[in-house]
């Protein structure tokens, strides 16, 4: 994972040069708060899954709870919030994206990513993460969303779902890796990544 966890930093960087702090919700197993730890953030995760938490608490002794966004409650501030494959799946999403902005920093960032709606639909025959996925985005709905949420999009990526488990299988091939970049380069991958600021905290500058 290493590589998409150095993307995903670089990318953050880029926009909060200054980051000290992440607040990965829906952190899993804790891989990616386990990799921002060993670079020196301060990094705190949640995730419904106790299995989940025990094991990023005993494995890699990161400070995790067991909650939904929609009961979690900080008096900390971040300068990075991460939200990668959760969105789709909460009820409220609007209601959960402004909770977060009180979660971030006058110039923290937000770090969303979710399936495309409009992407290639790569590997072939993946599908729209029916039924557990209540919501389906494409760059301009999530704009949509996250503007009446209170954030503005700087910048929005795209990537291939399935690339760990090719690499997992096998060597990707020549088609592989040309279909990765077409998908990258014209921004039309079924993995959508977007980075996202507070509306509030620009305009108080």
């Amino acid at each position: 994972f290493n590589y998409f966890f150095e993307d995903r930093l670089s990318k953050a960087l880029k926009y909060s040069p200054n980051l000290s702090s992440v607040l990965d919700i829906g952190c899993g197993y804790g891989f990616w708060m386990n990799f921002c730890k060993e670079h020196d953030f301060d990094v705190f995760g949640i995730d419904i899954s106790k299995e989940a938490t025990d094991w990023a608490r005993e494995q890699y002794n990161l400070s995790v709870m067991t909650s939904t966004i929609e009961d979690f409650s900080s008096d900390r501030l971040f300068d990075l919030v991460v939200m990668c494959d959760v969105l789709e799946h909460l009820i409220e999403p609007h209601e959960q994206l402004k909770k977060v902005g009180d979660l971030l920093t006058n110039d923290g960032i937000l770090y969303i990513q979710v399936p495309n709606l409009l992407g290639f639909k790569l590997p072939y025959g993946h599908g729209y993460g029916l039924p557990h996925h209540i919501w389906q985005f494409s760059v301009k709905t999530l704009k949509n969303l996250l503007k009446i949420s209170g954030f503005r999009i700087l910048n929005y990526y795209t990537g291939v779902m399935g690339v760990i488990g090719i690499y997992e299988r096998r060597k990707p091939n020549l088609s592989d890796k040309l279909l990765w970049q077409l998908s990258k380069t014209l921004k039309i991958g079924n993995r959508l990544q977007v980075i996202a600021k507070k509306i509030l905290a620009e305009m108080k500058k």
